[in-house]
Parts: structure tokens; sequence; C-alpha cells
């Protein structure tokens, strides 16, 4: 590489801070997709994960978790440190950019749980709520 590349241009130019970014699948008014960016765009992508059944994913098999597994398993003790499990590892690898917490709440009334997710970035806090039941299941594998 000649004298003055890449590496030259990366000491001369201020790094910017990068903000998480992405879009929705909406359109706007003017008629572009909605941009997400900091805490929601995070809070994004931690849904998105939670609702990939791992190795579903083309170009990353390792992608995404096996939580749907849980559905039917005992509303006990034993399963929910399972899913906290699932669940720090999915976070660990995945989504370094913020501090998270979690619960998981079995259903009374019917097979599954609730995760709420405790998300916390830049003095920005943020919540996000995902319901694991049944209905998941149709749209595994598919």
């Amino acid at each position: 590489m000649a004298e003055g590349g890449i590496e030259q241009f990366f000491k001369r130019v201020p790094a910017k801070k990068k903000i998480p970014n992405g879009t929705l699948p909406k359109i706007t008014q003017s008629g572009d997709l909605q941009r997400t960016e900091g805490i929601d765009e995070i809070i994004k992508s931690l849904s998105n994960i939670l609702l990939i059944a791992r190795g579903t994913y083309l170009f990353d098999r390792d992608l995404g978790t096996e939580i749907y597994k849980y559905i039917f398993e005992p509303a006990d003790l034993s399963t929910k440190v399972e899913i906290e499990q699932e669940l720090a590892q999915t976070f660990f690898t995945y989504e370094d950019r913020a501090e998270i917490s979690y619960d998981v709440l079995f259903f009374k009334n019917k097979k599954g749980f609730r995760i709420n997710i405790f998300v916390s970035y830049q003095g920005e806090k943020g919540k996000v709520t995902i319901d694991i039941d049944e209905t998941l299941l149709r749209t595994v594998g598919n």
C-alpha cells in the first residue's frame, strides 16, 4: 500500500462517536424508512435477536436463541434459570452497547413466559416486553 494510504486517512480524520442506528419497516410521511437510533435501536436489536430461532439466519447460524424450546417446560425455578442463562449468553454475545437486565415471568393461564428487558444506554433507560408462547411457534422454522 502506498505511503499515505488508509492508515494516514484514519490518523487525519477525527472519529465520530458512533450512535447505534437503523431503520424500522415503516414508511414516514416523507416516504423514507423510519430511522431508529440510540436506545431505541438497541431495544429493536434485542427484540430481533430474541425472536430469531438459532440456526435459521443464513449468514450467522449462531445468531438468535432457543428460548422457544422452554414454552412447554415446567414453570419452575430450574426452567427459569435455564432461560436466564440463555438470555445472558445471547446478550453477552450480541449486545455489548448497553447495560441490560431482565426478569422472566411465567404465565398463569397459558404455557409460556414473559421476558421484561430493561436497557440503560448513555443515561437513557428503556424497556421491552416479549411474550414467548405457543403463537411464537407458528413463526419458528418457517
